[in-house]
């Protein structure tokens, strides 16, 4: 995706952001589209957000002006600090999140993706082991990327096998597939967190989750692996808002204290809600300007949604996570003067203008060129490891 953070104006550079997935997936791997965006920086300053679940490693790019991401995300290749904006899309859930004192109805909330790094076997483990003390209310929501994932899934396998029919009139699993990965809009999904005592996450590695964001918005306890509040401040990665586990049995014992946990302090909720963090993160960019020695001038702002749209892609594989025009194309609109046209979601406002702009098939070739050669690396390699053995 690219996501206008703020327009040019008045002679001062505006803010585009594009997705780490972007980046490595295919400025890196085509000279046509690198050189595309070499000349925005005319009138651009570009950032990279770091929607990866992991940590990852850059060298220097004159390319890049900074990175959206939380603290560790980026490791520099050498001693040279990279640009760093210590924030991410989960600091601006919308208010639609904010708690509003509803009646609760489930006891444990588990919102995700049927992907391998999701770690979802461990989600009907944890729920086993509470259920074999004492059951509670759960609602478990994970998304299918289309009906044959839904026919095939082993979430839903495990469902039904590992608890049987009265049992899983308290354990919900929702298995939606149409508009895959956001099946529900913001306005419903948040009615699930609203009514909903604690959050479950299991992904390992994952590191600050939207989901996890969206919960302490909503002033829910969470229960997690470490690396989900990797982006929260110190005093706030501990009881009562954050129960870390690194095993079943301790997720099990961590949801329990997390369900008789005290209403969270309000400072959870402030740091992941939008209309708390928009200021903090316009004091930041003032900053990287200075930093970059980079005239400011204030003005030209596009900060709504920023949740969805600073990891939002431009790759039909990522289903309605994208826009339908191509990144090249999208860079070739940004390169003239913008349309009279600004928020909310500009960018969906200029993808039909962004479509009629020439694209460029010698992109798709090269990024497909370097697929093909890290298939045959990998080809390759396992190759030698079998003939080793």
């Amino acid at each position: 995706m690219a996501c206008i953070v703020k327009r040019p104006v008045r002679g001062g550079k505006g803010l585009l952001v594009i997705t780490d997935a972007e980046l490595r997936g295919w400025i890196y791997p085509s000279p046509a589209l690198r050189a595309r965006f070499k000349a925005l920086q005319r009138h651009w300053l570009i950032a990279v957000h770091g929607n990866s679940a992991i940590c990852q490693t850059y060298a220097p790019d004159d390319l890049i002006a900074a990175y959206i991401a939380g603290p560790g995300d980026i490791i520099a290749t050498d001693s040279r600090p990279l640009e760093q904006i210590t924030m991410d899309c989960s600091n601006f859930s919308p208010a639609f999140f904010d708690a509003d004192g509803s009646k609760k109805f489930w006891d444990v909330l588990f919102v995700s993706r049927n992907q391998p790094f999701k770690s979802l076997d461990k989600l009907f483990q944890v729920v086993r082991r509470v259920f074999d003390q004492e059951p509670v209310r759960v609602l478990a929501i994970v998304a299918h990327q289309g009906m044959k994932a839904v026919q095939t899934s082993e979430p839903l396998r495990l469902h039904t096998s590992m608890f049987n029919e009265e049992e899983r009139k308290l354990f919900t699993l929702m298995a939606p597939w149409i508009d895959y990965p956001f099946p529900f809009d913001l306005p419903t999904l948040a009615q699930f967190y609203q009514r909903s005592r604690v959050l479950l996450h299991v992904a390992e590695m994952e590191r600050h989750p939207r989901v996890v964001g969206y919960a302490w918005a909503a002033g829910m306890p969470v229960v997690a692996p470490p690396a989900a509040a990797t982006l929260l401040p110190p005093e706030l990665a501990q009881p009562p808002g954050f129960f870390a586990f690194d095993t079943v049995a301790a997720a099990a014992s961590q949801l329990r204290l997390a369900l008789n946990a005290p209403a969270l302090p309000a400072s959870y909720s402030a740091f992941h809600l939008a209309s708390f963090q928009i200021g903090r993160f316009q004091i930041e960019i003032r900053k990287l300007y200075e930093r970059l020695k980079e005239s400011f001038v204030d003005g030209g702002w596009e900060l709504d949604s920023l949740d969805m749209r600073l990891a939002r892609h431009h790759d039909a594989r990522a289903g309605i996570n994208s826009y339908t025009a191509s990144l090249y194309q999208f860079a070739s609109l940004l390169a003239k003067p913008l349309p009279d046209v600004n928020g909310p979601q500009i960018e969906m406002s200029l993808d039909a203008a962004a479509c009629r702009e020439a694209d460029n098939a010698q992109v798709v070739r090269e990024v497909a060129a370097a697929e093909g050669g890290a298939l045959r690396r990998m080809v390759r390699a396992a190759r030698n490891v079998m003939g080793g053995q």
